[in-house]
Order: structure tokens, then C-alpha cells, then sequence
């Protein structure tokens, strides 16, 4: 998957290394915050199921073909993304300092990743997480959804992609590859959507039409040169609006669904 040249993009938050938000007169900062202990692990490969809302067809006891089946949609795979107006999520050097998280934003973000059933991350992007985040919320003054959102990453399930990182923590596991049929399993097991996060990552998994919804939030500047988000020309894909948001500051989220 050749992670090891993963670009640094690492979702709404961006890079966790210049992530700020300002609470009163107050501000955490990710150069404030150092690593801490790591938690441990749980497994959520194919096969493995993740405590949560069933979403897949449950039959009523003693019948397989019972009418009283409850049958509802598999979860979903959803792409995070910010961007600018012009379609980059970074800048030519990588420069994330141009994308603003209000605290109206970061609850946002909290409440709907506080659903997810797991993150799914390329290794670039799990080690800049994994710097700050578990310890994010050690500080006295540190804001309250900082703190939330620190609780949140620690206790959800992630899968790191990676074929050089051998083991990671935090209630992570590692595979070395994308395998669409994996993936679809994951999909079928109990619990919130899978969030997708890093740009080369998402590529993968768009060129194998693994995604099912894309959310992008799209932040009030124009960088007129950088990193697109998009990049393979051969990926085209057919999207239905499903969902429009403004935030204060001028940022928008644009919910598309497949096609």
C-alpha cells in the first residue's frame, strides 16, 4: 500500500502536531501534550465483532425465514475529509495551519465519531493521532470537548494499514494490506460506521470503491496551489447530496452517499 509515503492528511482534525483550540482566554496545543501510557487492545478484523447497534439482519428466534426479521443496512464506510475551496487538503509542504476547528466544529465532530464503530488509518496518520490524543485531555485547562474527544479516540476500535508497523496501541490492530473482501465483512458485523482518515489511504479505498460515504468539510480559503485530495483520474464515481451543514467561520459539510 506504500504507507511509508503516506501523505500527511489526517481527516477534519488535520495534523494533530498543529492542532489548537481555543476555549476562553485559554488554548491546548498538541506541542503541550506529550504521549502517555498505552491502553490495551481489541481486535475488530473480519470475524471479530464490535459492541455497538446490530445493523445487519437479525432473525427471530427459532426461524430462519420468520416475518418478524428485522432487517436493516449494513454499516457504512465514511471518508472524513477537510478540504479547501479548491480542492486541497493541504498545503504544497504539507501546511495544514490554514484549516480552522471552531468549538461549534469539534463537538460536531465529537458527536458523530462518538458513534463510530471503529477508525480505519493509514500508519502516518494513526502516529500523528497516537502522539497527542491519548493524553489530550491530561491537562487541567484543557477544553471540555478536547477532553471529550480524547476519551473518544482511546475507547473506539481502530485498524491501522500498514506493512512496516508491526504492532500498535490503543486499541488498535494492524493489517498489512486493503482487502475489499475483508472490508465488506467488516461492514456486516455490528456496530456504527467505519471512519476513514489519511489521503492516501482514502485513495486506496476509493480506486477499490470501498467507499460508501463521503463527508467533506470544506473550509473558507482558497490555497491556489497543494495537495489534492483526488488525485487517481481513473476514479469516477456517481454521488447523491445527501446533506448540506454551515458552520460559523464559513465552513460547509458536504454529505454525499453513493450514486
Amino acid at each position: 500500500m506504500g504507507d511509508d509515503v503516506e501523505l500527511v492528511a489526517q481527516g477534519p482534525f488535520g495534523d494533530p502536531r498543529h492542532h489548537s483550540v481555543r476555549h476562553g482566554a485559554g488554548q491546548v496545543s498538541a506541542g503541550q501534550v506529550s504521549a502517555g501510557r498505552a491502553g490495551g487492545g481489541r481486535d475488530v478484523v473480519a470475524g471479530m465483532s464490535v459492541v455497538g447497534e446490530h445493523d445487519c439482519a437479525v432473525p427471530a428466534p427459532g426461524s430462519g425465514s420468520d416475518p418478524k426479521v428485522a432487517t436493516v443496512t449494513a454499516r457504512k464506510l465514511v471518508l472524513m475529509m477537510s478540504v479547501s475551496v479548491d480542492g486541497f487538503f493541504a498545503g504544497p509542504d504539507g501546511e495544514l495551519d490554514w484549516q480552522v476547528v471552531s468549538e461549534e466544529l469539534h463537538r460536531h465532530f465529537n458527536s458523530w465519531l462518538g458513534t463510530a464503530g471503529a477508525f480505519l488509518d493509514g500508519r502516518v496518520t494513526y502516529e500523528l493521532m497516537a502522539d497527542f490524543w491519548p493524553t489530550a485531555d491530561a491537562g487541567a485547562d484543557t477544553a471540555p470537548h478536547v477532553a471529550e474527544f480524547a476519551r473518544i479516540w482511546r475507547d473506539i476500535p481502530k485498524i491501522v494499514f500498514s506493512r512496516t508497523l508491526k504492532h500498535a496501541e490503543w486499541n488498535a490492530t494492524v493489517l498489512p494490506d486493503v482487502i475489499p473482501d475483508e472490508i465488506d465483512k467488516l461492514k456486516q458485523q455490528p456496530g456504527g460506521d467505519l471512519v476513514l482518515g489519511g489521503a492516501n489511504l482514502a485513495e486506496t479505498f476509493a480506486r477499490l470503491d470501498l467507499i460508501d460515504e463521503y463527508r467533506i468539510y470544506v473550509q473558507p480559503v482558497l490555497l491556489g496551489r497543494g495537495k489534492p485530495l483526488f488525485r487517481d483520474p481513473a476514479v469516477t464515481r456517481k454521488l447523491h447530496l445527501a446533506e448540506t451543514v454551515t458552520f460559523g467561520g464559513g465552513v460547509v459539510l458536504l454529505r454525499y452517499l453513493r450514486g
